[in-house]
């Protein structure tokens, strides 16, 4: 693939939400599981798949219950091109370049691992299976603040943010704050 893509969401209730298509596999549904996770009851566990590869994107729709569709369009598998709409249930995307949005969307160059189940995986790996809303909480942890003080910075229910933090250190694989700097810290090295 000559331009890295971004796969831009348009719907209103995830204004922020977008992710970097490298070359590669994604499963993309509301399972933390998925490279890919958005966050909707309309879209399943496992909605979809994409592949990023040097000739462009294919899209397939895993017999998701809502349907994926492409310019509105349901499909079972279809080759994607910069500037679709793409929609998984009732969440739109739109399929783009990311040389054409300059330094926004940028990933980490670094290729920092964490060690998991016995192997290392790359920690960019295990950031993007986190929704946006565990990122910016994963954030803020690693910046040492309180779930109270996360709750409060972000405007979540502090039971909202204990979730995350559970299913973070699910993620993870640890069992405290100090484990999962740990693994962070020696990720970076």
């Amino acid at each position: 693939m000559e331009n890295t893509l971004l796969l831009l969401c348009t719907s209103p209730a995830f204004p922020l939400l977008h992710y970097v298509l490298d070359e590669g596999k994604y499963l993309l549904g509301r399972s933390s599981k998925c490279e890919l996770v958005v966050n909707d009851v309309s879209v399943s566990r496992q909605h979809a798949e994409i592949v990023a590869d040097a000739d462009g994107v294919t899209l397939r729709d895993l017999s998701s219950r809502n349907g994926t569709f492409v310019s509105e369009q349901r499909i079972r598998s279809q080759r994607v091109r910069v500037g679709d709409a793409l929609r998984f249930g009732k969440v739109t995307f739109t399929l783009a370049n990311r040389a054409d949005f300059g330094e926004k969307y940028d990933s980490e160059e670094r290729t920092d691992s964490i060690s998991v189940s016995g192997g290392t995986a790359p920690l960019r790996a295990f950031k993007r299976s986190l929704s946006p809303a565990k990122r910016r909480v994963l954030d803020l942890l690693a910046d040492g603040l309180a779930e109270k003080e996360i709750a409060e910075r972000l405007h979540l229910s502090p039971c909202t943010v204990h979730n995350h933090v559970g299913a973070i250190y699910q993620i993870f694989e640890v069992h405290s704050r100090a484990e999962l700097l740990a693994k962070l810290l020696n990720g970076r090295r």
